[in-house]
């Protein structure tokens, strides 16, 4: 291994299920492997988005902790962690997610060997507050901002988040900065032109959460499918929710016109199909699956919810944004494109090129720079 190499250790309790992790796993990769001797290590071995990471380039390790509890898998992690990171001597340590960054701020004050810690916000303060239990509750809102304000590097996935933490610790400084995530997968422009799209599809995709307003496309789409009989809405991902959904969808007679495929290994598949994306949350990061969806060619329907939709959407332009908790809103967006399918290519096409803005190595150039400047 040259040794000029800068050495970074990644920290993630596992590299599945949200976009927090993909996104961590692209950035990974992306990061140069020239620069920077890269060794990525997880609590546990499920990885779902490992297939992403380089093996041959990215050293890989994982510490085996067997436990079904996500928060006391963390903490066991702590000691391992120390030791790993003491043989290993890096020169920065990422890690993502608050609860691991609160874990990494222990393992920084416990290690004998010093190190960057460069921690990713990947939520807002506001969903921690509103849908978490009470000792998170206490550990996101009140102890994190803390931390965050003596950081080496905090970076954020979007400004409104970091507009929450800055307000809250009366930060000016430049160690809180935001860079957008990865959201782009390898669709090119010519592959994308020939994808068949079902007329009248509608796809969302998500953890089956309150907190992605799920339940109001289900409701919007009992008008739409009054008007439009062959039209279909499509489920992707699973959760908490899904029994509620799906008595909804058979409340409202819908069974026909709506389906629920649950986690599935490859939503390109299905985007690619699909001519219009909704996003209906209450909340967000920033809303990765908006690039995914506009990446593939979907027209893209987004609540006007903090934090995300609208550093990414221009309305009616390259998507159209709606008020959140508004059934309503969502049908008369959903009825404006079914009856204008010229509106439908020209926002798709429009909403790929915005998504060109968040390819891996751009996004990976400016964490790049983040890095460089704290050593």
């Amino acid at each position: 291994m040259n040794s000029e190499k800068i050495k970074i250790m990644f920290f993630c309790p596992s590299l599945s299920r949200g976009g927090a992790e993909k996104h961590f796993a692209r950035l990974i990769q992306n990061l140069s492997s020239d620069r920077y001797e890269k060794i990525l290590v997880t609590s546990r071995s499920e990885n779902q988005y490992i297939d992403i990471i380089n093996q041959d380039q990215i050293r890989v390790i994982t510490l085996d902790i067997n436990c079904n509890s996500s928060i006391r898998a963390l903490i066991l992690s702590i000691n391992p962690l120390i030791k790993l990171v003491e043989y290993e001597k890096p020169q920065v340590l990422v890690s993502v997610m608050d609860m691991v960054n609160f874990i990494t701020w222990i393992v920084k004050k416990k290690s004998n060997h010093p190190f960057k810690s460069v921690y990713l916000v990947q939520a807002s303060l506001l969903q921690a507050i509103k849908f978490q239990s009470n000792l998170l509750k206490k550990i996101l809102y009140k102890i994190m901002p803390k931390i965050y304000k003596n950081a080496d590097k905090v970076i954020v996935l979007s400004d409104g988040v970091k507009k929450e933490i800055t307000e809250k610790i009366r930060n000016t400084g430049d160690n809180i900065i935001t860079i957008h995530n990865i959201g782009v997968t390898d669709i090119t422009e010519v592959e994308k032109q020939f994808f068949i799209r079902k007329a009248k599809s509608i796809i969302c995709i998500g953890r089956l959460v309150k907190l992605k307003g799920f339940d109001l496309v289900i409701r919007a789409m009992s008008d739409i499918v009054k008007k439009f009989p062959e039209s279909n809405l499509t489920f992707l991902g699973s959760g908490p929710e899904e029994e509620k959904l799906k008595s909804i969808t058979k409340q409202l007679k819908l069974e026909n016109n709506i389906h629920f495929k649950g986690m599935v290994p490859n939503p390109e598949f299905y985007l690619n199909k699909t001519e219009v994306f909704i996003l209906a949350s209450y909340l967000e990061g920033f809303g990765n699956v908006i690039i995914e969806a506009m990446a593939s060619g979907c027209a893209v329907i987004a609540t006007d919810c903090p934090h995300g939709p609208s550093e990414i959407i221009e309305h009616n332009k390259n998507g159209i944004l709606v008020p959140i908790d508004n059934p309503g809103a969502i049908r008369a967006a959903i009825e404006e494109l079914f009856l204008n399918p010229y509106k439908i290519r020209s926002i798709a096409n429009r909403g790929y090129e915005r998504a060109l803005d968040f390819t891996p190595q751009k996004i990976a150039d400016q964490y790049e720079e983040a890095i460089l400047s704290i050593l």
